[in-house]
């Protein structure tokens, strides 16, 4: 085998093998931003007495609202 193609075909391995690594650790870095993030969520809830239930409840609540008020504009629309 051509001495080229065999150096070409181990910096392409190299590489392979940082990607790998990269990616595993980017894959760590996202899963603590995620745990990071839900920590701030409960130690805000905590602060204003609030549990996920009623969090949830008030989330559904506007999603609700929001779906009459896009029905409401479609039906003036058509009107």
């Amino acid at each position: 085998m051509n001495r080229k193609l065999i150096s070409i075909r181990n910096k392409k391995k190299k590489i392979e093998e940082k990607l790998k690594d990269l990616n595993a650790k980017y894959k760590e870095i996202c899963d603590e931003e995620i745990q990071v993030e839900n920590e701030e969520i409960i130690v805000t809830l905590r602060r204003n007495n609030i549990s996920l239930e009623e969090l949830m409840e008030k989330i559904n609540d506007r999603k609700r609202e929001e779906k009459l008020k896009e029905k409401e504009n479609i039906h003036n629309e058509e009107i």
